[in-house]
């Protein structure tokens, strides 16, 4: 069951994934798929020449797991971003690359 409302869920459909401006991701931990994440070209990553990546996460206690982790690659809340309208349920993370 999800606890986000469907109002506030972010994720992009499979006709949006389909664009060449987003690269999809799986994260992996001995060997089990445990995220995926999508992301635009603007927010690729230092390989590509930018200076800095965002995400959009929730702040249910559900989800704290995945913000301590963003935390520990350097990530820091933020403002909204490109298309994201602001949201109490909502934590936008920013990180300088």
């Amino acid at each position: 069951m999800s606890v986000t409302p469907p109002e506030s869920v972010y994720a992009l459909d499979v006709s949006k994934l389909l664009d060449p401006a987003i690269t999809v991701f799986g994260a992996k931990l001995d060997g089990t798929l445990v995220g995926v994440g999508a992301l635009r070209v603007l927010d690729y990553a230092a390989s590509q020449g930018l200076t800095r990546v965002s995400l959009e996460t929730g702040n249910y206690e559900e989800f704290a797991p995945a913000r301590r982790l963003y935390e520990s690659f350097g990530f820091t809340e933020c403002e909204v971003f490109a298309d994201y309208m602001p949201s109490p349920i909502s934590v936008c993370m920013t990180k300088l690359l």
